[in-house]
């Protein structure tokens, strides 16, 4: 009788660790994916370095080589940092989206709540944060890859293209979590 209670006991111990265990897989596997529709700070001061003390402009998440994964199952930003030494108007207009692999173009212009960024940018230390995109990506989406043309102009005539490339990756599945990512 002792022994059938204590072998009881030790299966339900190792099902709650075995639970745990892929619930912490799940978690490790799902670092570096933004999962909020808030900007991870990360990301705002990964994009601020890349400016440096004396640039100026216009840089978006996804711009430069930089990885940038969004996560599957919700709303989700994408955003330019604007720093200027001059008060100008700028409008940062998302010309493209492309589906590079994954999901198909339409299905990807279904997930667009909101595009497009208009403001006045003031001169000083700190970057403008311009919100170009939000996304409300489904939860069963499969491994995406975007790619955006946004088209910048300011008041003084100029325009520039940007190319942003960025991932949309959905949750782990639990056979991933068990198997480690």
């Amino acid at each position: 009788m002792k022994i059938r209670t204590i072998s009881l006991i030790i299966v339900v111990i190792l099902v709650i660790l075995l639970i745990l265990g892929i619930i912490f897989a799940r978690d490790v596997c799902s670092h570096g994916i933004q999962i909020t529709e808030n900007i991870n700070p990360a990301v705002k001061n990964q994009l601020t370095t890349l400016f440096g003390a004396d640039n100026y402009g216009v840089l978006c998440m996804g711009e430069l080589g930089q990885v940038i994964k969004l996560g599957a199952g919700g709303k989700r930003q994408v955003i330019c940092m604007i720093k200027t030494n001059e008060t100008l108007d700028y409008e940062l207009k998302v010309n493209e989206i492309d589906s590079l692999r994954g999901s198909t173009n339409e299905e990807v212009q279904k997930w667009v709540l909101t595009e497009g960024w208009k403001g006045t940018v003031n001169p000083g230390g700190n970057e403008t944060e311009a919100p170009i995109l939000v996304l409300n990506i489904p939860k069963n989406t499969p491994q995406t890859t975007l790619k955006l043309k946004i088209i910048e102009t300011d008041n003084t005539g100029s325009t520039k293209i940007h190319y942003s490339y960025i991932d949309i990756a959905p949750p782990p599945s639990l056979l991933e979590s068990i198997t480690g990512c």
